[in-house]
C-alpha cells in the first residue's frame, strides 16, 4: 500500500485517536513502533507501524487493556517480514470480513470469519473456553487506514461470497453415513484400495482393504494368526519359498436403502451464507472475550484479568502467525 508520506503523529491522533500526550506515554512504556527523523525530532510511522498503533488502541478501547500488555501484539505485528495490514487488505479485496483473536500473550491470529468458523469447527478454538480471548472485527479500522492513503479506497465485504461457500458446502457435505463410512476409510490412511458399488444413486456396499503390519500378525508352524480381526473380515495371505511375505485384510460392509437415508451431522449446519458479525462493530461469539465497558472500575477489573492461554493453542498460519521470540517481547 503507497501512503502519501510517512505518516506524522498528527496521523496517528486522527486514525487511531491517540493524543501526543498519549504518544509520548505509550513511548515511554514500549508500546510505539515509531521511528524519528533524528534525535528530538518529529515521529515518523510507516503504514505498517501505524495499523500496529491503531490495533493497539482498538484493544484498549474496546477491553481496557494496560498499556504493557500490548507489547506482545506491537512486537509480533512488527516482526520482519510480516505485514498483516498487506494480508488484511487481500482478505478485504475478496470480500470477505477479517478478524483477529489473540491472547496478548502468544497467540495471534488474523483472518477471515469463515477461517475462524473452521478452527471453532476443528477445535482450534472452543466458544466455551473460559480463558479470555481478544476478538474483534478489522475492517473498519483498515478502511480508516486506506482513506488516508495517495489514493484513498474502501473495501466492502461481498455477501456473493458467503453465498457461495454456502453452496460450495452443501454441494460438497456429507448427506448419508455410507457417505461417512467412505470418506472416514478414505482419510483414515489404513488402507491400500477403497471399493464403491453405487446402484440407483446410493452407496449398497464398501469394501476396503489394507495390508498388515508384521507385528500383527504371527506365523507358528505353518499356522498364520492375525491380530485384531474384525466380525466378517476377510485375510489373505501371500508366501513364498513357505514363509508368509504378505498379509492384507478386507471388510465389506453392504448398507440397506434405509441406512442411506439423509442425516445431519454434528458442526455440519450450513451457516456459512452468514459472516460471524453483521453489526457496525461485530457481535462477539459466546465464550470469546467480550470487550468491558469504559468505566473506571471494569477498567481496573480488567486490567488484574489473566490473558493467559492453554499451551498447544498458537496457529501459525505463514509469515502472518508466527511466535515471537521472549527476548523481543
Amino acid at each position: 500500500m503507497e501512503s502519501r508520506t510517512p505518516f506524522t503523529a498528527k496521523d496517528a491522533k486522527k486514525l487511531a485517536g491517540l493524543s501526543y500526550r498519549q504518544l509520548n506515554d505509550w513511548d515511554a512504556r514500549g508500546a510505539v513502533p515509531a521511528e524519528r527523523d533524528k534525535e528530538g525530532g518529529w515521529r515518523k510511522f510507516t503504514a505498517k507501524q501505524l495499523f500496529a498503533l491503531m490495533i493497539c488502541n482498538e484493544i484498549r478501547r474496546l477491553y481496557g487493556t494496560p498499556v504493557e500488555r500490548l507489547r506482545f501484539v506491537r512486537s509480533f505485528m512488527m516482526q520482519e517480514g510480516a505485514d498483516h495490514l498487506a494480508a488484511a487488505i487481500r482478505l478485504m479485496a475478496h470480500g470477505l470480513h477479517v478478524f483477529l483473536l489473540t491472547d496478548l500473550k502468544e497467540t495471534f491470529v488474523m483472518d477471515s470469519d469463515l477461517e475462524f468458523r473452521d478452527y471453532m469447527e476443528l477445535g482450534y478454538f472452543r466458544v466455551e473456553e473460559t480463558r479470555p480471548y481478544v476478538f474483534f472485527r478489522l475492517n473498519e479500522i483498515v478502511n480508516r487506514l486506506l482513506g488516508a492513503t495517495k489514493e484513498p479506497m474502501k473495501l466492502k465485504p461481498h455477501d456473493d461470497v458467503y453465498g457461495q461457500k454456502g453452496r460450495l458446502d452443501a454441494a460438497l457435505a456429507v448427506r448419508t453415513m455410507p457417505e461417512f463410512h467412505v470418506l472416514r476409510a478414505v482419510r483414515s490412511g489404513k488402507y491400500d484400495r477403497v471399493v464403491v458399488e453405487v446402484k440407483e444413486g446410493l452407496i449398497r456396499f464398501v469394501d476396503v482393504e489394507g495390508h498388515v503390519d508384521n507385528s500383527d500378525h504371527e506365523d507358528e508352524g505353518g499356522t498364520v494368526t492375525v491380530k485384531h480381526e474384525d466380525e466378517f473380515e476377510n485375510v489373505t495371505i501371500k508366501r513364498r519359498d513357505g514363509r508368509v511375505v504378505d498379509v492384507k485384510r478386507s471388510l465389506p460392509t453392504k448398507f440397506s436403502v434405509e441406512e442411506n437415508a439423509p442425516v445431519l451431522f454434528v458442526g455440519q449446519v450450513n451457516s456459512a451464507t452468514k459472516p460471524l458479525t453483521r453489526g457496525r462493530d461485530g457481535e462477539k461469539p459466546s465464550g470469546i472475550a467480550k470487550p468491558k465497558t469504559k468505566t473506571r472500575r471494569d477498567r481496573k477489573t480488567l486490567s488484574r484479568e489473566d490473558h493467559g492461554a492453554p499451551p498447544g493453542r498458537t496457529r501459525v498460519r505463514d509469515a502472518q502467525s508466527r511466535k515471537v521470540p521472549k527476548d523481543s517481547r
